[in-house]
């Protein structure tokens, strides 16, 4: 299917929350560059509550779409690279909040996903959930400062690392592909992350984090760094 002059390679459920709706997975390309081009890999609202995260990636989407006869750069990208994104990692979570709209005229605040931690049948505030941002297997629950094991922390780090189906559909989304880049958008502040977050550590390539961040916030005036130098806080998982 062609959206504007970009090609929609491949649109998929790649799996199920917990509560059973579809995680959707859409593989965007300019054709030119076909199936050997790097992969990358974007996506957004792991965290639903923070809704400007999916809208920043689908308004991307439709730039590419919009710019691709018109814009070199755009037409570059789109030859040269295999993009998939996954707007929507969370969206018993996004649903929540989408009642919460429904009902009060005002889009929640839920963060987490929608396990019943205390098996009422409820989604209580705080109590439920699991934060899916800290449910991955790296350094997975190494501490209690950037995760925690607490139901009614904001960060509760689950059971166990990939014990979420949400996390578990992005594990198995990645291990099957060559991702060279992955950018996971949210949208707590002006902030632009690099590893590592679990501790004040820099990576073996942490120089080309660095050049890139100084890249991407040049106008913006976002900062960019680790967590513990720009957020002032660690996570881990």
């Amino acid at each position: 299917e062609v959206v504007g002059d970009f090609v929609i390679g491949d649109t998929s459920v790649i799996g199920t929350s917990l509560l059973g709706r579809p995680v959707w997975m859409v593989e965007v390309s300019g054709g030119g560059g076909g199936n050997n081009a790097p992969e990358v890999f974007f996506n957004s609202l792991t965290h639903p509550r923070e809704g400007m995260s999916g809208m920043s990636l689908l308004y991307f989407l439709q730039f590419l779409a919009n710019n691709y006869a018109s814009v070199d750069s755009v037409r570059w990208l789109g030859d040269n690279r295999r993009i998939f994104c996954v707007p929507l990692v969370n969206p018993d979570g996004y649903e929540i909040n989408f009642d919460t709209y429904k009902n009060e005229n005002r889009f929640g605040y839920w963060r987490k996903n929608a396990r019943d931690n205390n098996g009422d049948g409820d989604n209580n505030d705080f109590e439920d959930g699991v934060d899916l941002n800290r449910n991955f297997g790296y350094k997975w629950g190494i501490d209690d400062s950037g995760s925690s094991s607490d139901w009614y922390s904001e960060s509760f780090r689950g059971d166990s690392a990939f014990s979420e189906p949400e996390s578990r559909v992005i594990r198995e989304l990645v291990a099957g592909r060559e991702f060279r880049v992955a950018v996971n958008c949210h949208a707590y502040g002006n902030y632009m992350l690099k590893p590592w977050s679990y501790a004040p550590a820099e990576t073996p390539d942490s120089v080309t984090f660095n050049r890139l961040g100084a890249l991407l916030t040049a106008r913006s005036g976002y900062r960019h760094g680790n967590a513990t130098t720009t957020l002032d806080y660690t996570a881990n998982g």
